[in-house]
């Protein structure tokens, strides 16, 4: 159900929606650094598991990141 209200939205209502959430390339940019930070630190202290699902989630943010910003 998430996926088709995800399908009928264009590009700028995408972008609209965050805006109206209050985040910006700026924050999504910083978002995604500080889950790299988080999967550094887990990962030095042996939480494997637990860096890889962070890892996955900066990835995740990277992603949209460079959707919505090349589209402004």
């Amino acid at each position: 159900m998430a996926k088709a209200n995800q399908e009928e939205l264009n590009p700028q209502e995408t972008i609209d929606t965050l805006k109206a959430r209050g985040l910006s390339c700026s924050k999504l940019q910083q978002m995604e650094k500080r889950q790299f930070e988080d999967a550094k630190k887990f990962r030095q202290v042996g939480f494997n598991q637990i860096a890889e699902v962070e890892e996955a989630t900066a990835k995740r943010i990277k992603s949209l990141r460079k959707k919505v910003c090349l589209l402004k």
